[in-house]
């Protein structure tokens, strides 16, 4: 939880240049912090002359010149640091607190993060660093692991479960001892999306998951009616309202 200070300033963020830190309609808390006390990796908010806008970007770096301070800025989206600088004279506050549009919950504190400061150099960003670690964990597991035989072995205990997710396209889950294990989705009849869930799909490969769910279940890929629906995979409604929240 966050204790507001008077002096707060609340914001509502447009654009992407931050993305997925912060997306458009983000509220977002700013704090008139001296200028003395900011650090890398901080999110502040500045006024710029050009173009004259107000930018809440990341601080990445200082730049030293005839005894002057400047900070350099950059969005974690963005392909390029800015061409203006932090100064005293623009800056107005530093983001303490945010809320994501459309969610009922608390703003999240918003911290001082010297590794986004990097990756944004780097022009990365956190969700970069997660599929890269996500992506060398898989390729150390399989080359350990008979990873593919384990994850045969896992669907063929699975049981599928299915509901429309809108009138067009359906979504089924593949679950073992009540927790779900896979999700795949389908539009007309087509798989678009099939992936294991949390540290499942470090095991279960798009690919498994698509032949097993074609040889299991072949009346959901060639677009068969709800009745042969139901017969093939039973549709819990517990499960779906799960999912939906």
């Amino acid at each position: 939880m966050t204790y507001p200070d008077p002096k707060d300033m609340t914001w509502i963020v447009a654009g992407t240049s931050m993305s997925p830190f912060l997306k458009a309609g983000d509220f977002i808390r700013v704090r008139p912090a001296p200028f003395e006390s900011l650090g890398i990796g901080d999110v502040v908010l500045l006024e710029s002359d050009n173009p004259p806008c107000t930018v809440v970007h990341r601080l990445i770096g200082w730049r030293y010149q005839g005894g002057v301070c400047y900070g350099l800025l950059k969005g974690d989206n963005a392909v390029r640091p800015d061409a203006f600088y932090l100064t005293p004279a623009n800056y107005r506050g530093r983001v303490c607190a945010s809320q994501r549009a459309g969610r009922k919950e608390e703003m999240r504190i918003v911290g001082r993060s010297g590794l986004q400061a990097v990756l944004s150099r780097l022009n990365l960003n956190i969700m970069d660093l997660r599929r890269f670690i996500k992506a060398v964990l898989m390729a150390l597991t399989r080359a350990v692991f008979p990873v593919d035989r384990i994850g045969r072995l896992l669907l063929a205990r699975s049981r599928c479960y299915v509901f429309n997710a809108k009138p067009d396209s359906r979504k089924a889950w593949l679950v073992l001892s009540e927790k779900p294990i896979a999700e795949i989705r389908l539009v007309n009849g087509k798989i678009v999306h099939a992936g294991g869930i949390s540290v499942f799909s470090l095991i279960l490969s798009p690919e498994i998951l698509i032949d097993h769910f074609r040889r299991r279940y072949p009346g959901l890929t060639a677009g068969a009616n709800r009745e042969d629906e139901s017969t093939a995979c039973p549709i819990d409604s517990r499960l779906c309202r799960i999912h939906a929240a």
